[in-house]
């Protein structure tokens, strides 16, 4: 990789971007689905809470491969790193646990 595109500055700006625009999208087409009726009874909750609890496994187990892989070649180089895996696994799995409550109402 070009150094500029390995500084945390630029990799906190894609990221901001794509989060950004993911809640963009989502948020701009909520208004539409509430209304549309088709929408309502295409989906099923379940199915989607499943999904969703796939999604967040699968992340959770990319992340501790790509904290294992962290460990081997930059340990000790880049602390601030770490500390924003450990903060994203911890918010998948406070996911997790919000998608079992939200599941039991269903």
């Amino acid at each position: 990789r070009i150094g500029e595109y390995k500084s945390i500055g630029f990799i906190s700006t894609m990221f901001s971007i794509s989060l950004f625009s993911s809640f963009y999208t989502i948020l701009s087409s909520l208004e539409i689905l509430k209304k549309d009726r088709f929408f309502a009874k295409c989906v099923d909750f379940k199915i989607f809470c499943f999904e969703h609890k796939m999604r967040i496994c699968l992340s959770i187990i990319l992340n501790v491969i790509n904290s294992c892989l962290f460990a081997v070649n930059d340990g000790d180089k880049n602390i601030s790193t770490l500390v924003l895996i450990i903060i994203y696994l911890l918010t998948i799995v406070i996911n997790y646990f919000s998608m079992n409550k939200l599941q039991k109402y269903v």
